[in-house]
């Protein structure tokens, strides 16, 4: 399957993610609890996943590389998981901190091209320009003219 099904298919999956997670804390449950829950499942389920392969992982002389690499990502993914969970939890909807999330095409775009060597075309770049752009657009909350404010609304 090419990549950019498994991307859709994980947009359609998050959706129950962030959903949930708006639920769970609306009913008082607080984000790491929701995250100690949730990583606790997905550990489970990787490891009854990879439990095969688990032993080639461990001899391999990449391991320390592989430890290090895997610590400095679950940092990274902890932190960031707790803090997109409490946006979720405080934002007036849930679509508008995931939005803010996303911004994060452009730096992971430019950091990708030094780090990997990956593709580069400046209209590329101009794409991910318009979706920044467009997350601005959606976040940014405008006072409403005096024309339609509630009372000149009453008045009509």
């Amino acid at each position: 399957m090419p990549w950019f099904v498994y991307s859709i298919l994980s947009s359609f999956l998050f959706v129950g993610l962030y959903l949930g997670i708006r639920w769970l804390t609306d009913k008082g449950f607080a984000p790491k609890q929701i995250l100690l829950f949730m990583i606790g499942f997905a550990l489970l389920g990787f490891l009854g996943a990879t439990a095969p392969s688990l032993g080639k992982i461990l001899s391999s002389e990449k391991f320390i590389s592989f430890l290090a690499a895997g610590t400095f990502a679950g940092i990274f993914s902890s932190i960031g998981h707790w803090a997109d969970f409490e946006a979720i939890k405080r934002a007036p909807n849930p679509g508008f901190s995931t939005s803010i999330r996303n911004c994060s095409v452009l730096p992971v775009t430019l950091f990708s091209v030094v780090l990997f060597h990956s593709q580069f075309h400046w209209l590329k770049l101009g794409g991910v320009f318009l979706i920044i752009a467009g997350i601005i657009a959606l976040v940014i909350q405008r006072k409403t003219s005096s024309y339609f404010s509630p009372s000149s609304v009453a008045r009509i």
